[in-house]
């Protein structure tokens, strides 16, 4: 069906054999989930290693990864929250050591509240609930060259606030930029 509609880019939230086998040849570019357990992918580097084998290298380079997202809205999941950094250091050493760390981006996806300020999105700033979690990863994203993700849901914004939040921006179709 992707192939069929020529959808360039896909995220899935955990590997699956079958969705990746139907991804070989297909040049659609993927966002796959490493979604854990982190603490196992955090502690032991054999674990992620063998993570990266399984579910990246044995469909790559007929499989277009692009991205490795550690974690899915898991920063402000005390237990979980502090794996993640660690998880996602362990999992690019093993994409290192295939020699994929410039081809493959490593993140993870934060949720909407994960910001303090989220509108307009140029006073976007995090919370101080995830700060001390956040800033190694964003200093670790800086040194890879890879984005963070953010799961944003603009129209939860435009809902609480339809008198000073254009319907456009909601919508993704606002003509320029917002605030």
């Amino acid at each position: 069906m992707f192939k069929s509609h020529k959808v360039p880019k896909m995220r899935i939230y955990a590997p699956s054999e079958p969705i990746l086998s139907a991804l070989r040849g297909s040049n659609i570019d993927l966002l796959l989930d490493a979604p854990g357990p982190l603490d196992v992918l955090a502690r032991d580097k054999a674990a992620a290693r063998e993570w990266v084998r399984t579910n990246v290298l044995a469909y790559w380079p007929d499989v277009r990864f692009r991205y490795i997202a550690v974690g899915n809205e898991e920063i402000l999941k005390p237990g979980v929250a502090e794996y993640i950094y660690p998880a996602m250091l362990n999992i690019y050493d093993a994409l290192s050591a295939a020699g994929l760390q410039g081809q493959i981006k490593v993140s993870t996806s934060i949720q909407y509240n994960a910001l303090g300020e989220s509108f307009p999105p140029s006073k976007g700033e995090f919370s101080q609930q995830v700060l001390p979690l956040i800033r190694p990863i964003v200093s670790f994203l800086a040194r890879t060259g890879s984005p963070l993700l953010v799961n944003v849901y603009p129209y939860f914004a435009y809902a609480d606030n339809p008198v000073d939040i254009d319907l456009k921006y909601a919508q993704f179709t606002s003509p320029g930029p917002v605030g």
